[in-house]
């Protein structure tokens, strides 16, 4: 294989693990407001807005969670496929030369 094109898939697999990563970063962010902003309620909750009101945000923070944890291994093993990736075409470009 040519070496530039393997270079270039080599940059091209870090430029996106990088938007992958600022990507995560961003959206957790959000996330975290959202549990400051659901914990806050909680604290200040007297049982107000009605009987129902205080198991359901309770419900909904666990599922958030709850998906946050389940996108945190999604993203490990999209990671891990991205390393074996440039690995593979590392490999291949050390060999060539």
């Amino acid at each position: 294989m040519n070496g530039e094109f393997i270079e270039d898939c080599i940059k091209q697999n870090h430029d996106y693990a990088r938007h992958v990563f600022t990507s995560t970063v961003t959206w957790f962010t959000f996330f975290v407001g959202v549990n400051y902003l659901a914990m806050s309620w909680f604290a200040a909750s007297k049982g107000e807005g009605g009987p129902n009101a205080l198991p359901m945000v309770a419900v909904l923070f666990v599922v958030q969670n709850l998906l946050a944890l389940i996108a945190c291994f999604v993203i490990r093993n999209n990671f891990d496929q991205i390393n074996r990736r440039i690995l593979k075409s590392q490999a291949k470009l050390t060999r060539g030369r």
